[in-house]
C-alpha cells in the first residue's frame, strides 16, 4: 500500500510541475514552452487517471485539492 500511496504522490507533483511549468512560461510570454509544458500536463493527466482507473476530471479534482492552481510556492 506505500509504494501505491508513493507512487500516487509522484504522479500529482509530476502533473503539478508541469502546470507550473506551463503557467510560467505563460506569464514569461514563452508560446513553445507554454505548449510543450501544456501538452506534458494533459499527457500526465491522461496517463495517470487511466492507470489508477477513474476519469479525467476526478483526477484532476484530486490535484486541485492537491494544490493544482495555486498561486504559492512552497516555503512562501
Amino acid at each position: 500500500m506505500e509504494e501505491w500511496k508513493e507512487a500516487l504522490e509522484a504522479a500529482v507533483n509530476k502533473t503539478i510541475g508541469a502546470w507550473n511549468k506551463a503557467s510560467e512560461a505563460f506569464l514569461s510570454h514563452d508560446q513553445k514552452g507554454f505548449e510543450h509544458w501544456h501538452n506534458e500536463f494533459n499527457r500526465y493527466v491522461e496517463t495517470f487517471s487511466h492507470a489508477i482507473g477513474i476519469p479525467e476530471e476526478d483526477f484532476i479534482s484530486y490535484l486541485e485539492e492537491k494544490g493544482l492552481y495555486r498561486t504559492e510556492k512552497k516555503g512562501e
